[in-house]
């Protein structure tokens, strides 16, 4: 695990033939196709460096079959989503229960995503404001550092801005698609 923390290039070379494969087979399977099957692979790694850097990765399976878990969790939640599935998959490979830690984790980077892709697009003033009241900062603060004109003021745009940003996140597809599968709430914007 030392060495998957550090980024050790051939670990990771190692992490990727040894697993990839594996995921790419189940996916295609399944009514996927291969960039869907590397999308899968990068957000269960991502779920897994997650574990790891935070010391809460217990494995009681090969690693190999961990990732694959998660994987093909993930898989089936967006066929679901899409209602491409009964709720089974076709695949040969051992499957583990997941622990709720992961499938919450895997329900956090599907919404972190969505809600990214959107405030990114808001215009830098909005960004800056909103990063700002994310961090705690108080209206005081924020009226002073982004020298506007009363707190007012600042309160009213930070709600433009919010609203902005609500609005974009509703309207896209995967918004909806995670709502149905339950996995996204208005939390994630609030």
């Amino acid at each position: 695990m030392d060495l998957i923390r550090a980024g050790d290039p051939k670990t990771l070379t190692d992490l990727y033939q040894q697993c990839f494969p594996q995921i790419k087979h189940l996916v295609l399977k399944n009514s996927g196709q291969i960039e869907e099957a590397e999308d899968i692979f990068q957000e269960a790694l991502v779920v897994l460096f997650r574990k790891i850097k935070n010391d809460t990765l217990t494995l009681n399976c090969s690693l190999s079959t961990y990732v694959y878990a998660i994987s093909r969790n993930m898989w089936l939640d967006k066929l679901r989503r899409k209602n491409r599935t009964t709720g089974t998959l076709a695949d040969e490979q051992e499957v583990v229960d997941l622990d709720d830690d992961v499938i919450n984790t895997i329900h956090h980077n599907e919404r972190y995503a969505v809600f990214q892709k959107h405030f990114q697009k808001l215009g830098d003033g909005c960004r800056q404001l909103l990063r700002m009241f994310f961090k705690g900062a108080d209206m005081k603060q924020i009226t002073r550092e982004m020298s506007f004109s009363s707190v007012g003021y600042t309160r009213k745009r930070k709600f433009k801005c919010k609203e902005q940003l609500i609005r974009a996140i509703r309207q896209d597809p995967a918004y909806h698609e995670l709502a149905e599968g339950n996995s996204l709430d208005d939390q994630t914007i609030k």
